[in-house]
């Protein structure tokens, strides 16, 4: 039932938002065409005299002024309250671009995150790139969209679980990865060298795409629920694998919101990612292969 709703409800939207995209690949879109479409999304346009009246701000010359003294982590709350006071897309757009300007990636996610309620499609700004991805295991828009939603690229960030860094890893969990692939191991340096923290994730995301067969939703609720949970799932929901449920049913019976919610975000990042690098953009949608079931 829930299929056969998808398509109609978001029949001829922008195919951003995780359900649209989903109604796309229901409707027998290719991953090709999915791009293009998500890559078509335009940006606002910024005419010269409001880029000139945003630069002359009060607030955007705190947000300076901070920046040149190496407090860009106290930027944030102006950042946000300039995009409380933004008119429109274009302003939004402002706010955001002067966060990656400072070299505050996090920020400018955070703003889009906050614009993309009022409906901004800020795509350039909102789903950066701006730390190398390893060279092996899983495909850079995976470990993107990952580290977008763990930590909006933030280095430095500390759950309140202790998961730490920009692929908020648990200190115990970067050990045995540290461990089994060789890599120095400290509990500083996850927050300290990112892209240690970026291959001891990724690394560990392989580990559960491997576990799990290559079934991308499993491995991405493992990595924020733990693989054990998922196994738990499995045995009490179905497995799409074997045709007992469909995935898409499958994910909207995790029994976590926090984790349902994170599996959808992750696949919809991910393809996003995908449509903004052109020799990705071909591949098929994460969920195109379990339509059938």
């Amino acid at each position: 039932k829930r299929r056969a709703i998808l398509p109609q409800r978001h029949r001829g939207e922008l195919p951003v938002e995780g359900q649209r995209q989903l109604a796309a690949v229901a409707l027998g879109e290719d991953g090709a065409a999915l791009s293009a479409r998500i890559a078509r999304v335009p940006g606002p346009a910024v005419p010269a005299r409001q880029a000139n009246a945003f630069a002359a701000k009060e607030l955007v010359k705190v947000v300076g002024a901070l920046a040149d003294i190496g407090e860009t982590r106290r930027a944030r709350q102006f950042l946000l309250r300039l995009e409380d006071l933004a008119q429109d897309a274009a302003e939004k757009a402002l706010v955001a671009r002067l966060g990656t300007r400072i070299g505050r990636p996090d920020h400018a996610v955070w703003v889009v995150r906050r614009a993309g309620a009022s409906g901004a499609m800020l795509l350039e700004e909102g789903w950066p790139a701006p730390y190398p991805t390893p060279a092996f295991g899983p495909e850079a828009a995976l470990v993107n969209a990952i580290t977008r939603q763990e930590s909006n690229f933030d280095p430095e960030a500390v759950s309140s679980a202790n998961a730490r860094g920009l692929m908020q890893l648990l200190p115990s969990t970067a050990q045995l990865v540290a461990r089994r692939i060789g890599a120095p191991y400290a509990v500083g340096l996850l927050t300290q060298d990112p892209g240690l923290n970026m291959r001891l994730g990724a690394a560990y995301l392989e580990q559960l795409i491997g576990r799990f067969g290559g079934a991308l939703p499993f491995a991405i609720a493992g990595y924020n629920a733990g693989p054990g949970r998922v196994d738990e799932w499995l045995g009490t929901n179905g497995d799409p694998r074997t045709g007992g449920v469909s995935m898409l049913d499958w994910m909207e019976q995790i029994p976590f919101g926090e984790t349902r919610n994170y599996v959808q975000r992750v696949l919809e990042n991910m393809v996003i990612y995908r449509a903004r690098d052109a020799a990705a953009a071909s591949q098929e949608h994460p969920m195109t292969r379990w339509q059938a079931t």
